[in-house]
């Protein structure tokens, strides 16, 4: 748990260096209506002092009636039109829209396959600690968790600022519950305190121990947490199963009209190869398990081609399944006696062991 729990805070509090590269500041997007989101589901609905520009500069438009969060993409533009389509979809300049607890509409799949080592890998471990810390925020029995990671998230954030700039900059912000943070700065030293969960600061309680207890302040000081809650006493005897955040559907990539799907006269592909899908590490220990069914092409030689996911487990879990799928070989199918592409429905189950 413990490593979990760093390994989580410490994506948080990676900032992307977006220099000139698209992909980076599309992860940022989804990571930062990630971040919107976790705060209006703890908020209860109340979108209230939530102000957030996406990387482009655009401010997301939050709608509290439909619990619905929206992203006007690269081109700056809302197209209202595109929101009933629950889809991924290609390229920046879409609408992203999260509604009603989960991901409607996304460019996720798209981004992932475009990511490589640098910068664009730190946007994606950024992103995927979002992900998590929002399916935390979804689930009742881990919300107060989600809520101290979140606020020790904001404090890395703000001590980085304080850092750079050895003062106050600009407007103070709020921890998750809505207080604003104490900020104490003397010279080059520097302390953010979060007043918890019962929005009350109590500095008699500071030179002591922190219980297990969200409403206990948290004091972030010149770069390192002195004060907060032990993560594993905090979340101890309860369960870190959660529900996942399952993403839109992959458009189809090309005219399928014309492939066979087996049966009838069609012999059905046969595995040869099957490479275990790896299991997504934050998935394990969230004990979050499932299905993600794949429709792709097998190909005459047996290869697999233009794999897309039509049911979504979690965005890892469609990466890791697409990825494992894609080095899969089949014997082909056939039809009269000649191999032929067929359409194919894979169903990749993860199963916690």
């Amino acid at each position: 748990m413990r490593t979990f729990v760093a390994t989580i805070l410490l994506a948080m509090a990676s900032v992307a260096v977006a220099g000139d590269s698209d992909i980076v500041n599309g992860l940022e997007n989804l990571r930062r209506i990630h971040r919107v989101a976790v705060v209006f589901e703890l908020r209860d609905g109340n979108a209230a002092g939530i102000a957030e520009n996406d990387p482009w500069g655009t401010p997301y438009r939050i709608d509290a009636e439909h619990r619905r969060i929206v992203g006007a993409g690269s081109d700056r533009k809302f197209d209202e039109s595109a929101w009933s389509t629950n889809e991924q979809f290609d390229g920046l300049e879409g609408d992203v829209v999260f509604q009603d607890g989960r991901m409607f509409r996304s460019n996720r799949n798209w981004l992932y396959a475009r990511v490589t080592a640098g910068p664009s890998a730190t946007a994606l471990s950024a992103l995927r600690a979002s992900e998590v810390l929002l399916m935390i925020a979804l689930s009742p029995e881990t919300r107060s968790f989600a809520a101290f990671l979140f606020s020790a998230d904001a404090m890395l954030a703000l001590g980085a600022i304080v850092e750079r700039n050895h003062g106050e900059h600009g407007e103070v912000p709020r921890d998750v519950w809505g207080t604003p943070f104490r900020l104490i700065v003397e010279k080059n030293h520097y302390r953010i305190i979060s007043a918890g969960s019962d929005r009350t600061f109590s500095p008699m309680t500071w030179e002591r121990r922190a219980a297990a207890d969200t409403a206990e302040d948290l004091i972030f000081e010149d770069g390192a947490f002195v004060r907060q809650p032990d993560a594993n006493a905090l979340f101890a005897g309860k369960a870190l199963t959660v529900k996942p955040i399952a993403q839109p559907l992959d458009p189809a990539r090309r005219d399928r009209s014309g492939i066979a799907r087996s049966g009838g006269d069609v012999e059905a592909p046969s595995v040869l190869e099957r490479p275990e899908p790896s299991y997504p590490e934050y998935y394990r220990q969230l004990r979050l398990s499932g299905i993600v069914i794949l429709e792709c092409v097998i190909a005459a030689n047996g290869s697999v081609d233009d794999v897309r996911v039509v049911k979504s487990l979690a965005p890892d879990f469609d990466m890791a399944a697409t990825d494992a799928v894609r080095r899969w070989k089949f014997s082909p199918a056939m039809q009269d006696g000649r191999a032929i592409p067929v359409l194919f429905n894979l169903t990749i189950n993860f199963k916690l062991r």
